[in-house]
């Protein structure tokens, strides 16, 4: 029997592709609406959630949908770095080797992007699928497992840039677990709607910005930091990153469920890698 179609992950994808696209090319308009992560990270974090949904409603078998996933966003990734690589021996005498890092899984090696910085996604989402496959296949998951989830984000998040560096906590996949754990849930409740939830939902991109204004925000990057380098400051960013990921995720997904078909927003949802 075929799944029904939600139109929310529509939204939710197109909606993530508009922002990641205006975050690259109007940078600096958004730097204080979501600190202190920057608004284009909610892309990211939409279409993870988007893959827990899917996750969650398929039932081919763990390899069949790994690899099913992984080959065009993989293939895709290959002929970027052949083709970074052949722009960089013949105009800067340096073949880009980095790009290659996230095909093979070992972004991680380096405390930053890779040559071309879209391809650490590959690696991040193959790390997300491989994880969701040797632990979270088949397990119960409901809002305990979504707590677990965003206090163990905090935590090891917490640690990977103290000791290891922004870039780190920033693509490893615990940077964005609890959100597609989320999606795994979502992806149960799917067809139950309330509207209680919407009004507060809205709320919530205006009251963020207002009350994150306490705190002296370092424009870093790829996060945004505070106060000197200490594990509490670490601690509290760390915090305010998932809070961050995890309310806007559930507010577009509260407000998106609302909304109808629409074929534009379709065209582009499912035409993105």
């Amino acid at each position: 029997m075929p799944r029904a179609h939600l139109p929310y992950l529509d939204w939710m994808k197109a909606i993530g592709l508009g922002l990641v696209v205006y975050g690259h090319v109007a940078a600096a308009s958004s730097v204080g609406l979501t600190p202190p992560v920057y608004p284009k990270q909610l892309g990211v974090a939409f279409f993870v959630f988007a893959t827990g949904v899917s996750l969650a409603r398929d039932t081919k078998s763990s390899l069949h949908i790994i690899f099913n996933r992984l080959f065009e966003i993989w293939t895709v990734g290959l002929m970027a770095a052949v083709l970074m690589s052949a722009i960089g021996l013949a105009l800067w005498n340096d073949l880009n080797e980095s790009n290659y890092l996230p095909l093979a899984g070992l972004h991680l090696l380096l405390n930053d992007f890779p040559a071309n910085p879209t391809t650490w996604y590959i690696g991040t989402y193959a790390h997300l699928l491989l994880f969701w496959a040797a632990a979270l296949r088949g397990c119960h998951i409901g809002p305990l497992q979504v707590c677990v989830a965003y206090l163990a984000g905090i935590a090891i998040r917490t640690i990977l840039m103290q000791w290891l560096g922004l870039f780190t906590g920033y693509m490893s996949f615990t940077n964005w677990v609890d959100v597609l754990i989320l999606g795994l849930f979502a992806g149960r409740i799917s067809t139950l709607r309330s509207q209680r939830w919407v009004p507060a939902a809205c709320l919530l991109p205006l009251l963020w910005p207002l009350a994150s204004t306490i705190v002296p925000w370092r424009l870093t990057f790829p996060f945004m930091t505070a106060g000197e380098p200490t594990l509490l400051s670490a601690l509290l960013v760390s915090f305010a990153i998932s809070s961050v990921y995890i309310t806007y995720t559930l507010a577009a997904f509260v407000i998106t469920r609302w909304l109808p078909t629409n074929q534009v927003v379709a065209f582009f949802a499912r035409n993105s890698v």
